[in-house]
């Protein structure tokens, strides 16, 4: 009887603070049933502070956009610890959304990573529980079908421009992938950003990945 009426309390507990973040315009009538059973079975045991922001930002976020979060994230959130929520979060320091994806920049360790706590073990980790993809040798590479993009670092806007060699062939994104899920539970923390990363990031694309420049303005991204 005592444990039935501590995961109402976590229920109630997580539906209030869901409350405040859910639109007007929200839709959560078109949110499936079946979400909605398996987000009531997870999350009855959570009683953390943290971890119970975390799951109302999930109710609120699939109640304004309905299939926000699969229920394959939802199992992955289900297993996800304080500490690999405050780790996760700190790896997100590193994203980047360039042309509407995110990408986890992480080329390399030591500094500025490492004053991040980002190792090889980590990552490993982080794979383990399906948040990231993670490849120490050879890395991740995308195409980009035209010489300007758009890109943001949490929350500053800026501009990349590839040069001709680039354009159009494989840019070396770095040694990590957010998954599908990796991509979802990003959105539920607030990472912050890493001092003078874009200009490090400048750095190394121009020398390495041979792009170009990165141009970190607002006017200059919003053109």
């Amino acid at each position: 009887m005592i444990e039935e009426a501590r995961k109402q309390a976590n229920i109630e507990s997580i539906i209030r603070k869901a409350l405040p973040d859910v639109n007007a315009d929200a839709k959560p009538a078109e949110v499936q049933s079946d979400w909605y059973a398996t987000f009531f079975n997870k999350c009855p045991l959570v009683s953390d502070e943290q971890m119970q922001s975390v799951w109302a930002n999930i109710l609120a976020w699939e109640a304004n956009a309905p299939g926000s979060y699969s229920k394959r994230t939802l199992s992955i959130v289900e297993n996800l610890d304080k500490s690999d929520g405050e780790r996760f979060e700190q790896t997100c320091s590193f994203a980047v959304r360039i042309e509407g994806e995110l990408s986890l920049l992480i080329f390399e360790f030591g500094a500025p990573y490492s004053e991040r706590g980002i190792t090889t073990q980590l990552l490993a980790h982080l794979e383990s529980i399906g948040l990231v993809s993670y490849d120490p040798f050879a890395g991740f590479r995308r195409c980009f079908s035209k010489r300007e993009l758009t890109a943001e670092y949490l929350g500053t806007p800026f501009r990349i421009e590839l040069n001709k060699n680039t354009f159009g062939k494989p840019v070396q994104m770095g040694l990590v992938l957010l998954t599908e899920s990796g991509q979802q539970v990003s959105n539920l923390f607030d990472a912050e950003p890493m001092p003078d990363f874009l200009e490090l990031l400048s750095k190394k694309w121009s020398a390495g990945i041979g792009l170009h420049r990165i141009i970190v303005s607002s006017a200059d991204a919003a053109q």
